[in-house]
This record gives structure tokens, sequence and C-alpha cells, in this order.
């Protein structure tokens, strides 16, 4: 019976095995012209009676044109699938299209450079893709790519946002070269404006950070008609900043100094103009610049909360070109060209301002309308060159410079009359000169000289040397005099404060790129930093020498690195990016060591909908105070000793993305992050000769959730972008040792922008901004005291106390609306114009930059009283936006 029964088993599979067989052997006709290839298997379905099972995600993207009359079905889908990774196979009764096998076929690679047509610049974060295949890639930051494809022919799509597609046909039987020149759309309307997700990795997913896009920067209103792509970040979700974006950037629950920002691979310490409401980076000067909010790649190191990665254009090596705008509180203007045509090229670009000319009057009026007199003086420049040439198809050379310097001042002076009565009934007629006066300079130097050279067509390698250095110094003083001539009475009240952050940074670097096949590809390097620290602060209240008081001030230190980094895609669903990142610090002849992993991970739920997940530490060895006795923004860099440990941070992400038709994207995010070792100076302390000794070090948590929606098309384009967070630090020796909020802290934070495209040529745009206020710290406590041994002053010496709570107070929301129309017109076919005219601060919302404390003396029933009073600094009210461009 169970012979019987096995033979009956055989003889019913191999039924059904022939069965399907049968189907491979039915002749069959399919027809398309320039169609999807799903549309081929359909009529295999449909009109054939095929019985064919497929994954439409599985299939290669593109138009396919077939012509196959009555051929049998196996040879007709050999055909169908020949130049794609699939392949097909017979399952019972059913044929089955399933990824082909990767040792069938012969891989080769397709490599090159992405350039702009008109002027040979490198596209950086281009994307190409095999339409056959479904496999693609992007360009790397210097514009290089690589792919393996299987042999056969090919048919390759590159894109880059603003630039038409190209589109290349081709046979492929061996690696080949290519220079792919891409020419610039002539159709306004073509262009996407909204913070686009990152894809400047070489594998065809998402990047892991985002693009701040420059035409977004240029038709988006700005501070005085000024475009800025650091302040395009402002309005980012898990971004923070202080008024009118005065502190820097604050990227979730971090301090200014926890952001790594590179202008051509080379750190640059302190990145504003007019304390935060311009940047350092000439918008002219720049071709893409990428923020990563969340655990960066193993590649970059150095710093907890961020990376911002700017990188300058290479200059036209085509032919001569030139642009100049001239704004309200600026001009600049950007000239490059060939040196060699198509093989070099320099660029110079400069920018400078007349603030002065607008500040200075308005200013003084200001005083005197307070009864006060003096002025606010301040002015800025800055300086960009570029060289870069093409040496060999391998070998390319870049030189790069930066320079720029800064200062503002602001002097105050104020004298009244006080007229007391003693009990005799003699009159007394005291005269009290009050003078402030505060101030910043600051100065920044960059440099680098880069080599790229391509080993091979799957290994690209870039070597550079680059030089940083920060000179910043902030001062202030106050005087008072109060005098009495009839009884010879004088008394003087000197304050003077010097506070000064210098660094030197000269470093080396090597990275290298070795694209394995299409998915999956290895970032290796290492590096040196050799670092010069001139910090200091001083306090005193007679004149002093600053030389000699910051001579014996300076710390050298050594910090080493490498990094091994991988990312690849797995199961077609799964992309993935992980690496370590080691740095070795020294100082002082100690040596400390830190391994930070790091690890994220994409996974394409559908078509539409993207999760992903991160997580690593990151390690700062170098450490950004802000003297909060100062209202004025001061900062001082110093770096880790014996006595100082590095910062440590651990960060985890989770979000997702979901593609909503092919207008809206919406993004959600949430993050925790924990620091520890973070560095802060001591309850009081405003001068010291040992900044060692006057710090404390403790730790911070900081966790939100961010939401992200974007419409991407159509004439009228955007995106909102909130966040929900909480920042807190928490240091033994401050506060009592209790939990208290860090200062940007701000619990809601919201932005919209919007621009609407009326014709190709004319724009109007607007943003409008919300955030909670951020905490700072208020005396609530305050008594008088006599000191022995001392003169006190009239009322005796003040003291104050806080016994509640550091960042006690709230100062108010922020909120504030901008508009702006932006028209672009050609004239004589070579010059090219723009003109932006908006409003800053529609509505004239009073945004304080900060409240200080100004003491008075007034008098109180013929008595000589201390009075104290909030004084309000604001920075930006209601302001015209107004510039001109023209270009050749």
């Amino acid at each position: 019976m169970k012979q019987w029964l096995l033979i009956l088993i055989c003889i019913s599979w191999s039924w059904v095995d022939l069965s399907g067989q049968a189907f491979v052997q039915q002749p069959v006709s399919v027809q398309i012209q320039q169609q999807p290839l799903a549309d081929a298997l359909w009529q295999l379905i449909e009109k054939e009676g095929i019985p064919l099972s497929f994954q439409h995600e599985l299939l290669p993207k593109g138009a396919f044109t077939f012509r196959i009359i009555q051929q049998p079905c196996g040879k007709v889908l050999d055909q169908l699938l020949q130049n794609t990774l699939l392949s097909w196979k017979v399952v019972g009764e059913q044929i089955i299209i399933v990824p082909r096998t990767e040792n069938l076929l012969q891989s080769w690679v397709v490599s090159g450079y992405v350039t702009d047509a008109e002027t040979g610049e490198r596209l950086i974060g281009a994307n190409i893709i095999d339409l056959y295949s479904n496999r693609g890639t992007v360009s790397n930051e210097y514009g290089f790519f690589s792919l393996s494809l299987p042999e056969g022919n090919v048919y390759l799509r590159t894109s880059y946002l603003g630039y038409v597609n190209y589109e290349s046909y081709l046979p492929l039987n061996a690696s080949i070269s290519l220079k792919v020149a891409l020419q610039r759309s002539i159709t306004l309307s073509e262009i996407i404006v909204y913070p686009r997700d990152s894809l400047a990795d070489p594998i065809g997913g998402p990047g892991p950070g985002i693009m701040l896009g420059k035409r977004e920067a240029m038709l988006l209103p700005t501070l005085a008609g000024e475009p800025d792509i650091l302040r395009l970040a402002h309005l980012l979700p898990g971004v923070t900043t202080g008024a009118d974006g005065a502190e820097g950037l604050q990227v979730r629950g971090g301090d200014a100094g926890q952001n790594l920002v590179l202008l051509d691979g080379v750190p640059v310490y302190y990145v504003n103009h007019a304390i935060g409401l311009f940047s350092v980076f000439n918008g002219n000067a720049v071709s893409s610049a990428r923020l990563l909010r969340g655990a960066f790649p193993a590649r970059y190191g150095g710093r907890l909360s961020s990376v911002l990665d700017i990188r300058m254009k290479d200059g036209n090596t085509q032919q001569l070109t030139g642009h100049a705008e001239a704004g309200l509180l600026s001009t600049r203007a950007l000239l490059e060209g060939p040196v060699v045509k198509g093989r070099s090229s320099f660029l110079v670009a400069g920018r400078w301002s007349f603030v002065h000319t607008f500040l200075n009057p308005q200013s003084a009026r200001f005083k005197r309308q307070r009864g006060r007199e003096g002025e606010t003086n301040y002015r800025f420049f800055d300086f960009n060159a570029k060289y870069n040439h093409n040496i060999s198809p391998r070998d390319h050379l870049f030189l790069s410079l930066y320079h720029g310097q800064d200062r503002y001042d602001d002097l105050t002076t104020d004298r009244s009359l006080l007229n007391i009565e003693d009990l005799n009934g003699n009159l007394f007629r005291f005269t009290y000169d009050q003078s402030y006066g505060e101030g910043l300079v600051w100065g920044n130097t960059v440099g680098s000289l880069r080599w790229n050279h391509l080993f091979s067509d799957k290994l690209f390698a870039n070597f550079n040397l680059t030089y940083s250095e920060l000179d910043q110094e902030s001062w202030y003083n106050t005087e008072e005099i109060l005098t009495e001539s009839s009884i010879n009475f004088s008394d003087s009240l000197l304050l003077q404060g010097l506070f000064r952050s210098g660094i030197q940074d000269m470093g080396a670097k090597a990275d290298w790129q070795w694209n394995v096949r299409s998915n999956l590809y290895f970032r290796y390097g290492a590096g040196f930093h050799a670092r010069t620290f001139r910090p200091g602060a001083l306090l005193v209240s007679e004149p002093f020498d600053s030389e000699s008081a910051f001579s014996n001030n300076t710390i050298s230190t050594r910090e080493g690195f490498c990094y091994l980094e991988g990312q690849g895609v797995w199961q077609e669903r799964w992309s993935w990016n992980a690496g370590i990142h080691l740095t070795n610090w020294q100082v002082r002849g100690q040596s400390d060591w830190a391994l930070q992993p790091r690890a994220s991970i994409d996974y394409l739920a559908s078509e539409k909908l993207t999760l992903n997940a991160s997580a690593g530490r990151m390690v700062q060895y170098l450490h950004f105070l802000r003297n909060t006795t100062l209202n004025l923004p001061t900062e001082i860099w110093v770096p880790s000793t014996q006595l100082i440990p590095p910062a440590t941070s651990w960060q985890q992400t989770l979000g997702g993305r979901y593609e909503w038709g092919t207008a809206w994207q919406v993004s959600v995010d949430a993050y925790y992050k924990a620091m520890q070792q973070l560095l802060a100076f001591r309850e009081g302390v405003e001068g010291f000769a040992n900044w060692e000794e006057n710090v404390v070090s403790g730790q911070g948590v900081a966790y939100g959730a961010e939401l992200q929606v974007s419409r991407l098309q159509g004439p009228l384009t955007g995106w909102l972008s909130y966040t929900l967070s909480r920042s807190q630090r928490q240091f033994d020796e401050l506060n009592l040792g209790r939990v208290f909020p860090f200062r940007f802290d701000r619990r809601h934070n919201l932005q919209l922008a919007g621009i609407w495209q009326i014709t190709p040529h004319w724009h109007l745009s607007a943003n409008w901004t919300y955030a909670s206020g951020f905490a700072l710290t208020l005396p609530l406590v305050k008594f008088t005291a006599v000191v022995p041994g001392e003169l006190p002053p009239p009322g005796g010496f003040p003291v104050t106390l806080d016994p509640v709570a550091k960042n006690n107070i709230r100062m108010p929301a922020y909120h504030r609306l901008d508009l702006n129309i932006h028209v672009e017109w050609k004239s004589r076919r070579t010059l090219q114009h723009a003109l932006n005219l908006g409003i800053y601060n529609v509505y004239n919302r009073n945004n304080p930059l900060y409240y200080d404390v100004r003491r008075f003396l007034v008098n109180q029933n013929n008595v000589l009283a201390t009075r104290y009073q909030f004084v309000e600094v604001q920075l930006a009210p209601i302001l015209p936006i107004l510039s001109y461009q023209f270009g050749f």
C-alpha cells in the first residue's frame, strides 16, 4: 500500500511540474512601445494566459520597447529580462520572476565625474541610476561616482536639482569612465524648493543629513536682503538659535560649540558676523551645504551635536563670469574664470558691510531719546579665494582660502544731577556721571590644500592639509563718578573686563572611498590636528596690560584619529551605515583614547514609507565656555586637560518619512541624547588667572520629537517644521546640585516657509517663526552690606542672591513674520538681474537679544539710594529688505 502511495505522489508532482513547464513552451506575443516592463508582463498574463507572478518593486524603472511575435514563453522572458538583475523559474503551476543570482552575470564598473556643463563645477549629490537594473548611486563631495553594473546594455539617467536630466544608452562589456556634464534648466518651475533629504552617500538610499539649498536661501526673505545659507538652517526642525540668529546654532539640545562646521573640510571655530545676524559664508561662493543632526557617520568626529559640511565653488573652467550684489547692510562681489580653459580655474569673492552708516546715527538717536549720549558701531568684511587644477584624468588639486574679521563697539555716557538737602537745610548738588562700553573683535583665517587621486575605478582618495585660526576678544568697562564740589567730595567705581579666545589648528587628513559593488562601499581614513589654545579671562578695576596677562596662558594639544565606515543595502529593503571612529588626545604629556561606534539603519516598508533608526557615541575634547556674568555674548574655547575630561554623548533617534502623492512629504523623528562631562563656569566667576580651577563639569539630557511637512512641487512650495523638546543640565557645584533648564531649552519651536511662483521670473515668499523664550538667570533677592576696611558707596555694597534656581526666568516668546518678492530678468543676453524687496519683522515684534542690569543712584527722601533697572537690548526691529544682484 505504501509503495502505491509513493508512486501516486511522484506521478502527481510530475504532472504539476509538467503543467508548469508546458507554459514555458507555449508560443506568445508581446508588443510595447516606450512603456514600463510591467506592461509586457501583464500582456503575458491577461492576453496569453500565462500564470506569471512578480513583485512590482523589483522591476527596473524606465521605458522599454519590445516586439516579439509567437515565440516560446521561456525565450520571451529571457529577452524581456536580458539586461536586468531578474530571472524566472517554474514553481508548481506558476512562473515566478525572481532576483538573478549575482554570479550569473559579469559585472563592470561605470565611474566618472558629474559636472556643470557651463562652468565645469563638480556637482555634489547628483543621482546616477541604471533604469534597467535599478541600481544607483550618487556623486560624492568631489563629484565622483562609481557604479557596478551587470554586463549588457545599460540605460543611465543622471539627475540633479535645477538641471536637465542626462540619459545615455550604453553597451557595457568592460569598465568605462565617463564625464557627465549637465545643462542647467531654463525652466524655473522645474526647481523643487524645500529642505531635501540628502542623497550624498554613494548608496541609492536616503543619506544622513539635510541639504541646504542655495535657491531656497535666495528666494526666502532674509535680513536686509542678504541670502545666507546658514540662516536657512534656522527654519529646520531640531535647530534653535538666539534672537534674530544671535548666538549661533543649537542643535537638539546642544550648544553652539558642539557643532562641527567644515569649510572645504577645514573646521571653522566661529561662524557668525554681526553676533549671528549674518554667517561668515558668502552665499555666492558656496557650492553646497549639508546639515547632519543625529548620530552622524564615523568619518566625522570631534563634536557632540551636529555637522555642517559646506563646500566652496571650484570656479568656472569654461569662461569668465562675475556676480555682484548690494543690500541695505552689505555688498558682495565674485569673479571666477579659467586659468587654462577646461583644466584649471580661479575664484575670488569678497563681502564688506556698511552697517555702520545705518547703525551709528540710529543708535545715537535712540540713546538721546533716553537722555544719554553715545553710539553703536559695527563693521565686518570677508574674503574667499580658490584655485583648482586638473593635473590628469586621475589627479586634481585644490587650494582654498578664507579670511574675515568683525568689530563691534557700544559706548554710552550719561550725566544726571541729584540735589540732596540735609537736616540743617543745606543743599548739596551731586553730579553723577556714568559711562558704559562693551565690544567684540573676532576674525577667522581658514585654508586648505587638497589632492584628489583616483587609484582605480573603485578606489577614490582625498588628501588634505588644513589650517584654521580664530582670534576673538571681547571687552567691557563700567565707570561711575559721583562728585560734589562745595564739600570737595568725589567717589568713583571702575570695572573693566577682557575675555579672549584664540585657536590655531594645523591638520592633515587622508580619506579613501572603496566601492566594492553597487550596494556596498567602505570609507576609511586617518588624520591629525596640532592645536594651540590661547584662552584667558581677566577682570580688574584698574588699567591693565592684556598682553602680559595672557602671555603664560597657552596650551598645545595633539589629536590623532582614524575611522572605518561601511554602508550597504540588504535584501533590497534594508540599507545600513555602521562604523568606528577612534581618537587619541595628547596634552601636557598625557594621552587619552576614545572609541566611538556609530550605526544607522533604514527600512523601506513600502514605496512611500521609510523607517529609520540610529545610535552613536560622540566624544569632544574641545570645550566651548560661555561667560554668563556678562549678558554680552562672550565665549572661550578651552581644551581637555589632566583636570578637565572630554565631553561625551550617546544619541539615539527613531523616525520615518512618508511620501504623500508626488507633491507632499511628511517626516517624523524622535531623539534622546545623554551628555556627560559638560563644562561650565563656577557660580560668580567673572575673571580668573587659572581657568582650570574655575570651571565645573556636569551632565545634561536632551530629548524631543520633530515634525516636518513639505510640499515639493507645484507653484506653491515650502514646509512646516515643528519641534517639541526639552534640554536640561545638572552640575553638583551649581544651582545647589539641582537640575536646571539649558539656556536654549525652548519647549516649542515652529517654522513656516512658503514660496509662491507667480511666473517663472516672479516669486513671492514668506516665513513665520515662533519659539518659546529661552532661559536666563536674574537675581531675585538683593540686600546691602558693609565690608570692613572699605569705604562703602552710598547705601552700602549691593549683594545679590538667587535662592530659587539657575535660569529661573523665561524671555518672552520669540516670533517674527517676514515677506519678500524676488524678481529675475535678463538684458543684453549676457547680463542677469535679480531684485529682492520685502519686509523683515513685518509687525515689528520686540524680540530682546538680552537684558542687562544697570545700577543707578536716585534721590529718595533726601538720601542717595541705589536702584537697579533692566536694560533691554534689541537687534532687529521692523526693517526693509532690499538687495539688487547682477551677473554676467
